[in-house]
């Protein structure tokens, strides 16, 4: 079921699910849209611009995962599973929430001249390697001392596997770094 649309006025959706906070973000939306657009971008200075624009972005980010969701899947995954739960009425709701939220952001970076950050799907992943491979490193058995005595011979079974795991991990750095311009 596809649930991409791209503006609020293509969605209707029974509204039936409780919204305590919704009507009052949409009253200030509503106000950032009201009156001459030259006077707000001198109502903040740099730094008030900055934290803003980081947490708008962070809602930004959250709402495209959160709206990835509502088509996504099931994944049987070999650690974890993941079941969407979410009932298509729900999924209508969330959605209109979602591009309500996407339309005050939009509002708000026009009014306040907020800065766009450029991103790369290459940055991104490059970003998120390290950390795996910090915790993998911490995963080999001589690190497992701290939950308990290690059993003889788990570095024999369990280290291989997790520097098989680290190997690909740095192949996949290499990968993206060539992608970067590295």
């Amino acid at each position: 079921m596809e649930f991409a649309v791209d503006r609020l006025e293509d969605l209707e959706a029974d509204d039936s699910y409780p919204t305590p906070v919704g009507q009052e973000f949409f009253y200030a939306a509503n106000m950032l849209s009201r009156g001459p657009m030259s006077r707000f971008p001198a109502m903040m200075n740099e730094f008030q611009k900055r934290g803003v624009t980081a947490v708008l972005r962070i809602i930004e980010e959250h709402m495209r995962r959160i709206e990835g969701m509502l088509d996504q899947k099931d994944y049987a995954g070999i650690l974890y599973e993941w079941k969407n739960d979410l009932p298509d009425d729900a999924k209508h709701l969330l959605l209109a929430r979602i591009l309500n939220i996407r339309e005050a952001i939009e509002q708000a970076g026009s009014r306040f001249s907020l800065e766009k950050q450029d991103r790369r799907a290459s940055d991104e992943a490059f970003g998120k390697l390290p950390y795996c491979w910090q915790i993998l490193e911490e995963a080999k058995a001589s690190r497992l001392v701290r939950y308990g005595n290690v059993a003889e011979g788990l570095d024999r079974e369990l280290d291989p596997l997790i520097e098989m795991i680290i190997t690909l991990v740095l192949e996949m750095e290499s990968v993206l770094q060539r992608i970067r311009g590295g």
